[in-house]
């Protein structure tokens, strides 16, 4: 009786131990919270407004934000009480009203555990800009954008044929084609217009040897994929009428039209993606874009900064040398220190081959 006591008691132990453990690393797991980045240091000029991100990485519901220091009746926080399984974006909005040094801290926490992000933003007059600010540049190569209105190309095309098959006879279309480098390998399409057919066995369609279709059409207008897989820079598709099942049977099939279709490719935007250091970022001021236009057949230009739009507009021919400090609407730009993406693109036919790319970042030391 004892022992089965003691085995008993052995369990129980064991059981609370594992409960135990894993409440303490689920607790553990759970209170885990990181803010990046760790601190924010800028400094804005008087009378600017400053969007600022941190990411918040948590496994935890019930995580909120406080701000403490004589910065708080200038910021504002487009979250305060959230969930975060995973990771979090917060936007906040710094409004630069007068001139001075404002500090304090952001306060974020969940039930468990808090981090807590310092906070400095130095505040000058606008005629302090020009003996602060300075300038880094960031070249960005060169690009090649266009969008042509004829879309569509033929590659190769044949009228007029008729196939036919016997045990004794047999004869075929071909339609040879090579591939140029602004074609889309994925847009090739067989096109057949029947005039006549008995479709006493089927027709076949080849591409480099291998069959694509084999059937009897159900109707006169056929149109056929040409794999991607089985394309080479030099192609033959060949057309034929199978053997009829008895061989003095005639398998025949009129075409009135062949014809191997195409789209171009289009490449109506470009996209460079860059990064900026901490004083880069939180210390902005505006930016330039300069380039050289060795080809520009362009109505209309659109450029774009983290999705915010800063030009909409016919580009000059050769030199382009533009400087924002806010978007079309009026809206201060935002940057970040990681992933920033400029976006320069067409919405009309047109073609631009740009050189000598360069983005020009101003900010305060």
């Amino acid at each position: 009786m004892k022992a089965r006591i003691d085995e008993f008691a052995f369990i129980l132990l064991a059981g609370l131990a594992f409960i135990l453990i894993f409440a303490f690393f689920s607790q553990t797991v759970v209170s885990d919270i990181i803010v990046e980045p760790s601190s924010i240091n800028a400094k804005l000029v008087e009378g600017s407004f400053k969007t600022f991100v941190i990411t918040i990485k948590s496994n935890s519901s019930n995580v909120s934000i406080d701000v403490e220091g004589n910065l708080k009746p200038y910021l504002t926080l487009d979250s305060t009480n959230f969930d975060v399984f995973g990771e979090r974006e917060v936007r906040m909005f710094f409004e630069a009203k007068r001139e001075g040094t404002f500090s304090g801290k952001l306060i974020v926490k969940n039930p468990y555990k808090e981090f807590i992000v310092p906070v400095n933003i130095e505040v000058v007059k606008e005629e302090d800009v020009e003996s602060l600010m300075v300038q880094d540049i960031i070249p960005l190569g060169n690009f090649n954008i266009f969008l042509e209105e004829n879309v569509s190309l033929v590659l190769a095309e044949e009228k007029s044929t008729k196939l036919i098959t016997t045990g004794f006879e047999s004869n075929y279309l071909t339609l040879e084609f090579s591939l140029s480098p602004n074609v889309d390998k994925k847009s090739l399409i067989l096109n057949l217009e029947l005039e006549d057919y008995n479709g006493a066995a089927p027709l076949i369609v080849e591409l480099n040897g291998e069959t694509i279709y084999n059937d009897v059409p159900q109707k006169n207008l056929l149109q056929i994929e040409l794999s991607e897989g089985l394309l080479a820079n030099t192609n033959v598709v060949k057309v034929y009428a199978d053997l009829p099942p008895i061989p003095w049977l005639q398998n025949y099939y009129s075409i009135k039209n062949a014809k191997i279709e195409a789209r171009t490719i289009q490449k109506p935007e470009v996209i460079f993606n860059f990064n900026l250091s901490e004083k880069q970022a939180n210390n902005f001021l505006k930016l330039k874009i300069e380039f050289l236009a060795r080809e520009n057949k362009v109505k209309q230009l659109y450029i774009s900064l983290n999705n915010q739009l800063l030009y909409a507009s016919k580009p000059p021919l050769v030199a382009f040398s533009k400087t924002f400090e806010n978007d079309l609407f009026g809206n201060p730009l935002f940057v970040r220190m990681e992933e920033n993406e400029l976006r320069i693109r067409l919405e009309e036919p047109g073609k631009l081959i740009a050189t000598n790319v360069n983005l020009y970042i101003y900010y305060l030391n």
